[in-house]
């Protein structure tokens, strides 16, 4: 049974999760869960949001995804409004 107070659940597009699984088995040496390459996609956007990298370049390619580039922003903003440091 998962230890609700060390996990929690998200839910990925269809396009998203089969992207997850590919890279699974593609980014290392050896094949790795599709928990660690959403961590991994996680870490590598915040080493560049804390460094200042990209947010031009994030945001180009956010209009080309599904993700609304507003909402993030909007998402951004609630989190800063929070507990961003």
């Amino acid at each position: 049974m998962t230890d609700i107070s060390k996990y929690k659940n998200v839910s990925l597009s269809k396009k998203t999760y089969d992207k997850a699984e590919q890279l699974s088995s593609c980014l290392l040496d050896v094949p790795i869960s599709k928990t660690q390459v959403i961590t991994l996609g996680v870490n590598l956007v915040e080493k560049l949001h804390q460094q200042g990298i990209m947010h031009s370049q994030l945001k180009a390619f956010l209009s080309n995804t599904q993700v609304s580039f507003q909402k993030l922003q909007q998402l951004q903003e609630d989190r800063n409004a929070n507990t961003c440091n």
